[in-house]
């Protein structure tokens, strides 16, 4: 793994984004959106390997690389 290249969290209620939260998204550095459940993705080198490391349901995070 060399690069992050993309972070999304999910969220259960979206509401109105703190200063910084909204300074990330407004440059692109991280996707904030709905979802079912708490859940952060972090996407290294593009995913170009096609591999994941799901850690739920001990953390709420996925790893792709």
């Amino acid at each position: 793994l060399k690069r992050l290249t993309d972070a999304k969290i999910e969220l259960v209620k979206v509401g109105r984004f703190s200063p910084t939260a909204q300074l990330l998204t407004n440059g692109k550095v991280l996707t904030i959106v709905p979802g079912k459940a708490h859940l952060l993705t972090l996407v290294f080198d593009g995913g170009k390997q096609g591999k994941t490391i799901d850690t739920r349901p001990k953390l709420p995070v996925i790893f792709e690389y």
